[in-house]
């Protein structure tokens, strides 16, 4: 009985031992840092926006003026650089709109892109939760 006792609690002690870092957030300047490239298009077949049909449509609202770009943890529980916002950003003939280098970190990232969105909107931002 009290073999089987000792047991029982050495598998418990290495269950919690191996799991003790998990929990612990990670150090957002300790990754390296990274660049995406992304690639847009504002309307696609099947989608709700109508470019040409919609009568209450606003001028240039199908355009894509300017990208903002939020890179968190794979969790959302920390944003992992300053938000990125541009107007720089190329249109190819069949509407697609390129934005290159965007900075992020080398990691598992929940990344939200958002179009014409003024410039520091997200500014304060910490959290996928405060999004």
């Amino acid at each position: 009985m009290k073999l089987r006792n000792i047991i029982a609690i050495g598998l418990s002690l290495a269950a919690l031992v191996s799991c003790s870092k998990d929990s612990e957030p990670v150090n957002v300047k300790d990754l390296k840092d990274a660049k995406v490239n992304i690639s847009l298009k504002p309307s696609v077949p099947g989608s709700g926006l109508k470019a040409g049909g919609d009568e209450y449509a606003l001028e240039g609202e199908t355009n894509i003026n300017s990208i903002t770009v939020l890179s968190f943890s794979a969790d959302g529980s920390q944003i992992l650089v300053d938000p990125y916002w541009t107007e720089g950003m190329s249109t190819s003939s069949d509407d697609v709109t390129t934005v290159l280098n965007v900075p992020t970190k080398a990691t598992n990232a929940l990344i939200a892109i958002l179009a014409n969105v003024p410039a520091n909107a997200f500014s304060g931002v910490t959290t996928y939760a405060a999004f």
